[in-house]
């Protein structure tokens, strides 16, 4: 008798852990210039930040998370051509969400994101300082206000 195989699909704060850890190693691959990793872990970090972005139990705080985590991936992915990266804007989401949510946006994707990495990527990415990905710095003053 064959065995029925079950599959659980992850929570969206599951795979918003997942796409952080696969965006921080898309960031160590490019240092390294290991161009293959980075795809493979960009595209997976596109893959768990898409998993949010339908989960219908999602936070607001989560899909805004989602969206920097996405556009972060899509630059690391370095394919030409990404459909859809211009129009996140994740500076006028998280603007939108109460303080709270706010300060927990800003403190989970500054986590186990080495500013070092994240300031020499983009910039080797060609990715303007006012990128959205670069949220939680570019919000933080307001955060503290």
């Amino acid at each position: 008798m064959p065995t029925k195989m079950t599959i659980k699909e992850p929570t969206a704060s599951e795979a918003l852990a997942q796409a952080r850890d696969d965006i921080n190693e898309a960031r160590e691959a490019f240092m390294r210039a290991d161009g293959h990793r980075q795809a493979q872990c960009a595209r997976s970090a596109i893959d768990s930040a898409a998993t949010i972005l339908v989960d219908p139990g999602a936070t607001p705080r989560e899909v805004v998370a989602a969206h920097s985590f996405l556009g972060e991936a899509l630059a690391l992915d370095g394919r030409p051509n990404t459909c859809g990266v211009e129009s996140i804007d994740t500076v006028r989401e998280a603007s939108t969400l109460p303080a709270e949510d706010q300060k927990w946006l800003q403190n989970y994707l500054a986590s186990r994101r080495p500013t070092t990495q994240q300031s020499s990527t983009t910039a080797d990415l060609g990715i303007a300082p006012v990128a959205k990905i670069t949220l939680p710095w570019r919000l933080e003053s307001r955060w503290r206000s």
